[in-house]
């Protein structure tokens, strides 16, 4: 009683303020029994709506996750395309650089494709950009 009580009053001042109000899913699970504590009300609501942003940082991660494999094969590996990147630089095979250059950015844009595909797939209720 008190929470909804507290809730109401806060709505009350927001809506007379410039100070925005709960956003929806929150005003919504507290009207249907649930409160700010309750974890099965932050599962349903909460866990969905952060799909969005979680797939955006999905999406930049895979892209630079490409850069640090290849920074981790520079330092010290003997296979991968880093290596050949190091070697062909060192023996002046410019085809050879730039081919495992155009390699690593396929490969790049590859993985940031199949994360914006798995979002369009999984998250359907946000609007297309």
């Amino acid at each position: 009683m008190s929470a909804s009580v507290e809730l109401s009053e806060a709505c009350a001042r927001a809506k007379h303020s410039r100070v925005r109000r709960a956003p929806l899913r929150r005003r919504v699970g507290v009207k249907f029994g649930g409160v700010h504590g309750s974890k099965v009300w932050l599962r349903f609501l909460d866990g969905p709506s952060a799909l969005p942003a979680g797939f955006t940082g999905l999406k930049i991660a895979a892209a630079v996750a490409v850069i640090g494999a290849v920074l981790a094969e520079w330092a010290g590996s003997e296979s991968g395309l880093g290596h050949i990147l190091v070697t062909a630089n060192g023996q002046l095979e410019t085809a050879r650089a730039f081919a495992a250059t155009a390699l690593l950015i396929f490969e790049a844009i590859a993985l940031y494709a199949f994360f914006a595909w798995l979002e369009r797939r999984v998250v359907t209720w946000e609007p297309k950009a």
